[in-house]
């Protein structure tokens, strides 16, 4: 069993799109699992701009 596998992260930009596509080539030329991860950012009210703004 091999412990090899193509990982790539995801957050919806065009950007990660590309490498997503990059990896599942990639993944599968080298007949290897593709696993992908979702990232996004936490919107905290302490830090939005809406807060930090003068009113």
């Amino acid at each position: 069993m091999s412990r090899r596998t193509v990982i790539a992260a995801v957050d919806g930009s065009a950007e990660s799109l590309a490498a997503v596509a990059w990896a599942a080539r990639e993944a599968r030329l080298r007949s290897l699992p593709l696993h992908l991860l979702h990232a996004r950012q936490e919107r905290s009210p302490l830090f939005s701009p809406a807060l930090s703004e003068p009113p």
